[in-house]
């Protein structure tokens, strides 16, 4: 029982060891180059993902579809849903991509966008595994759109207060 005890501890420790060596060497890796790069023993899983683009600030380009790369090992690291994936790509590949985000819970719904061709809300949809299956993001098709995914909720807010969903007290 105490050798099993003993050995674990020694199993614990030299993978203590190799982490911080990993880690170590990802500092010395992002000091050494202008673009980070991270140290990852598997190999890349790169995952494909359109987004709808459009900047009323820059009439001369159309709107149109770009097309991200990017490592599903981030996702691993935060999450594997689609917002998270938005965060990613406006944290290290874009920073000029806008889309609402508040709760990540799935309760406000100010994330809703068009994934994969169903209305659904971009931080309960997972990312799917699978490689080769591109995502594809745009607005949600009812409303306006103000930039990027972000769309106009003028309308939705007058219909709000219109309906008047809260108690009235007298």
């Amino acid at each position: 029982m105490v050798d099993s005890t003993e050995s674990n501890a020694l199993e614990k420790s030299s993978r203590v060891k190799s982490i911080q060596g990993c880690i170590s060497e990802n500092l010395s890796l992002t000091v050494a180059s202008s673009q980070p790069q991270f140290f990852d023993p598997q190999p890349a899983k790169i995952k494909t993902i359109q987004v709808f683009r459009w900047n009323p600030d820059k009439p001369e380009i159309k709107p149109h579809i770009q097309t991200f790369k990017f490592d599903m090992y981030w996702l691993i690291r935060q999450s594997p849903m689609v917002l998270t994936a938005l965060i990613i790509i406006k944290e290290k590949l874009d920073g000029s991509l806008a889309f609402r985000r508040s709760c990540r819970e799935g309760i406000c719904g100010s994330c809703g966008m068009n994934i994969n061709g169903v209305n659904t809300l971009a931080c309960t949809c997972r990312v799917d595994d699978n490689l080769s299956k591109t995502i594809k993001v745009y607005p949600l098709p009812h409303m306006y759109v103000l930039k990027d995914l972000v769309p106009d909720m003028t309308h939705f807010y007058n219909q709000y207060r219109m309906i008047r969903p809260w108690l009235i007290t007298k």
